[in-house]
């Protein structure tokens, strides 16, 4: 992944996300619990690591870009590393549910209608955190594109 161009790696993160909003999305079945999980699991285990990817690596080196070729864009710069903050830990919250709640799966298998709303929960919260990482993602673009182009007047 290191040595991969940037758009690649973009590509893949963006394959990962829908691969796992597509498990996340998918209907469980009674008594399958369990096996979701599973699913879940393993779609997440192959994006986790993509996203560490762009906010230890790739975005600060896209944030430095940015700040070289405008420095007025340092305010947003400074709201993107707060939001790539705030994904880690979300990102980090998420692998801890998922873990919860498949044990909390294997224990209540026969009774799963006592998990329904901590398992709705976690759906909506890891399609919050989807969205979240692509718009993240679009915003870094966004502003690294604009820091080239921007029109600043006398200064340019």
């Amino acid at each position: 992944m290191e040595n991969e161009p940037i758009n690649l790696q973009r590509d893949r993160l963006f394959h990962a996300l829908a691969e796992f909003e597509s498990t996340v999305e998918a209907p469980c079945v009674p008594g399958e619990l369990e096996g979701w999980f599973e699913a879940v699991d393993a779609a997440f285990q192959r994006l986790r690591p993509m996203v560490v990817e762009q906010v230890e690596r790739i975005h600060p080196q896209q944030f430095a870009a940015i700040g070289q070729e405008d420095e007025e864009l340092f305010r947003r710069v400074e709201r993107m590393q707060q939001e790539d903050a705030a994904l880690q830990m979300e990102f980090d919250q998420l692998g801890d549910d998922i873990a919860t709640l498949e044990r909390s799966a294997e224990n209540l298998e026969p009774d799963e209608a006592k998990l329904r709303e901590a398992f709705d929960a976690f759906v909506d919260k890891a399609i919050k955190c989807i969205i979240r990482v692509r718009t993240q993602e679009e915003a870094i673009r966004t502003w690294l594109m604009e820091s080239f182009t921007r029109d600043r007047g006398a200064v340019d």
